[in-house]
Order: C-alpha cells, then structure tokens, then sequence
C-alpha cells in the first residue's frame, strides 16, 4: 500500500481519481460527507465510508486523490505539548484548536481510516490531501 502526502503539481483534476471525505465519527449516526470522483455527495456512517473509500480506490487504474477534510496536520511547543495555529484563530471568535473537542475527534477518525486502508493489500497509490 502506498500513501503518500500529494504535491502541489498534482493538483489538477486529471491528475488521478478523486475522493473528498468530511470526515465524522457516530456510532448511529450518518456524519461523513463523501464524494467519490464526479458521482454525487452522499451521507454515510463511519463503517460505510471506509468500506466505499477502499472499494472506489480499489477499483481505480491511476493514483487516488483522498481529499480529508480534518485537522492532519499538528503542531507543538518545544516541550512537545499540543500548541495552536494562528490559521485556528479567527477574529471575534473563540479558537478551535486542532487538539480540543471536535477537532481531536475527527483527527482519530481519519487516523483509523488511514490504518483501515493500510491493511487493504491491492489498493492503488493514495495521494493524500489535507484541508484544515
């Protein structure tokens, strides 16, 4: 399995497959957002949208595009403590760190997708993209 973070040049949409995922995490409910190439956006639960994310990988001849709407990427004091970004400040509102609340709960959802899709043996390369 190959996943890798996509460049810039990449970006482009015949660059590969394309797969954009708002990421949620429920026991019951339908909290992922998933659109899948030109198909139409659909509501899925959590167990289902990693299943369709490895079946439209699997069934790609080019590298996939995964677009994961979630806080992948981090940050951290010099001590090693979780520390905001200035782009997670907005003006006359309060923060929303990547480590609090919703933030750390999609994080460990796109996490548990990303080791569902790491297990999947005949998966195509995954280019991936965060969007914070």
């Amino acid at each position: 399995m190959n996943i890798r973070a996509g460049l810039v040049e990449e970006i482009y949409w015949d660059s590969g497959h394309w797969i954009f995922l708002d990421i949620g995490f429920s026991e019951k409910q339908k909290t992922c957002g998933l659109c899948i190439g030109n198909g139409d956006p659909v509501n899925v639960r959590f167990d289902e949208m990693k299943v369709s994310v490895a079946e439209a990988i699997k069934g790609s001849s080019r590298p996939s595009n995964l677009v994961i709407e979630a806080p992948l990427s981090v940050a951290f004091t010099a001590s090693g403590n979780p520390t905001g970004r200035a782009v997670e400040v907005q003006r006359g509102k309060n923060p929303r760190y990547w480590y609090l609340q919703g933030g750390a709960v999609v994080m460990v959802a796109a996490q548990y997708l990303i080791r569902h899709l790491l297990q999947e043996a005949s998966i195509t390369p995954v280019r991936g993209v965060c969007v914070v």
